[in-house]
């Protein structure tokens, strides 16, 4: 027997470790084939797939309106280098994920991505992102797709509207979707399988029984404090929470017998705690100074901001050229948190930014304005010419084309700051999704995918897509709902 984290491992003090509070008598009792705890993407994609493959389906979602979780959603198209993007992403993530759900999310997302658009009856496209990140040692593969309406269907557009098709998609096949359903507790049967979970639905104690499988699908943990603290206490160092979800899915799991992804849980962080744009000029500290490389993913330049004095923010300094730059440099790095998409002008952009964007006529009363020593923002802006100037970043290596100078007034800064997005840990799947126990024996019944699901993501967030954890959990959902409607 081996094992990372599981009941039978030594006890990392969390409450959710413990059995809740046993409630009464069910006042509500559903009973479908399957069951999906979460209402999320991966939920409703394996609901909506379930459902086309001839089972009956009910998704358990625990508030009363849609919440969506991501703007890109990452595939690999075809034609690309598949091998270079699993190095890539191998890397990223320090060899510590399972390959072979690695491959399957390779080797069939942009099918994946053809079913989510077909699903909306052309009523939907998915338009290629041309904002990438371009360091070509480092950038993202060409794979993001941004979700656009096509006529008046649909009212949404990025993930909202992946949400708003499979909603749609679920009800035309005869799915139900229960919301204000809290799932608190899995149940076995006499046999050991995984039949049914019990919780509540709108305050009154409930069952719901999937009769093939329970598909858990509740999202990330990362607005547990304590599930951090103790799983990955990096997630805490962010200024910004953006995540929703308090680890249901994996708590459940935990309980029942699974054996949950080794420590530490991986982080992914984002840059848009206050602007929603970094840019890829000289961003400098609360001491006034220049602190990385701007030319970087987003979560390597969220880590270097938590890593300052005072690290939940930063400022982009630039001078009254900046936009012309902005255009100038678009070809040649890129993010969605680096640069706005294109076509925005310089007003909207500035209107984006709202409060988060300070002017002044002098560097001096710039510091003064954003709190950072004049003396060490003028000296900084100095060694920044200098640079320039001389066509090579001697300190952090950034690349000659995107070297800025700060030298024409008015100047500007930018307050920019790391926000935790989500937090990847979960139960260990094999490449069906079923979910293992510590004997690496699958709990019968029992399925996880999107966040709930481990094995996919370790250390960090890799930035070979923007959109690999929504395009991963549409791809690795299917994948699930093919298993179970097998069984």
């Amino acid at each position: 027997m081996r094992f990372s984290y599981s009941n039978r491992s030594k006890p990392r003090g969390g409450s959710w470790e413990s059995a809740p509070e046993v409630l009464g008598e069910p006042a509500v009792t559903r009973e479908a084939d399957v069951v999906v705890i979460g209402g999320g993407i991966s939920g409703l994609t394996a609901a909506v797939h379930c459902a086309q493959l001839g089972l009956s389906v009910i998704v358990a979602e625990k508030r009363a309106e849609s919440v969506h979780r991501g703007r890109y959603i990452g595939i690999v198209p075809k034609g690309a280098d598949k091998k270079l993007f699993a190095k890539r992403w191998l890397r990223a993530c320090g060899s510590r994920v399972n390959e072979e759900l690695l491959w399957k999310y390779i080797d069939r997302s942009a099918s994946a991505l053809d079913w989510l658009v077909g699903l909306a009856e052309g009523s939907a496209e998915a338009v290629p992102c041309e904002n990438i990140f371009r360091e070509k040692e480092i950038g993202a593969m060409p794979g993001d797709h941004f979700l656009r309406p096509v006529g008046d269907r649909y009212r949404s557009e990025g993930g909202a509207l992946a949400l708003e098709i499979l909603e749609d998609a679920l009800a035309r096949l005869g799915g139900a979707l229960c919301r204000d359903v809290t799932a608190m507790e899995l149940e076995k049967d006499e046999t050991g399988r995984v039949v049914s979970f019990f919780g509540t639905a709108s305050g009154m104690p409930c069952r719901f029984t999937g009769r093939k499988a329970v598909i858990l699908a509740a999202g990330d943990c990362g607005r547990d404090e304590e599930m951090l603290e103790r799983l990955s206490p990096l997630s805490l160092k962010a200024g910004k929470n953006g995540s929703r979800n308090t680890g249901d899915g994996q708590k459940m799991a935990y309980r029942i017998g699974a054996e949950l992804d080794g420590l530490y849980w991986a982080p992914y962080f984002g840059c848009g705690a206050f602007s929603p744009y970094s840019f890829y000029f000289t961003s400098v500290n609360r001491d006034g100074r220049r602190f990385m490389n701007e030319d970087t993913s987003e979560t390597a330049k969220a880590r270097h901001c938590m890593n300052q004095r005072g690290g939940d923010c930063a400022f982009a300094i630039c001078d009254d050229k900046w936009y012309d730059e902005l255009c100038a440099g678009r070809s040649v790095t890129g993010g969605p948190s680096t640069m706005p998409e294109p076509g925005l002008t310089r007003g909207e952009i500035e209107a984006e930014c709202g409060e988060n964007m300070f002017r002044a006529d002098t560097l001096e009363e710039l510091a003064e304005m954003i709190g950072v020593p004049a003396d060490a923002l003028v000296k900084t802006a100095a060694r920044v010419n200098e640079l320039a100037a001389a066509g090579e970043d001697a300190d952090y290596g950034k690349r000659p084309a995107l070297l800025t100078t700060i030298e024409r007034a008015p100047f500007f800064a930018f307050r920019w700051g790391p926000e935790l997005r989500c937090t990847f840990g979960g139960a260990v799947v094999d490449a069906d999704m079923r979910v293992y126990d510590p004997d690496d024996e699958p709990i019968p019944g029992l399925y996880a995918v999107g966040c709930c699901a481990g094995g996919l993501f370790a250390v960090g967030y890799p930035s070979v897509l923007a959109g690999s954890a929504m395009g991963s959990a549409v791809t690795l959902a299917l994948a699930a709902a093919e298993a179970v409607a097998a069984k």
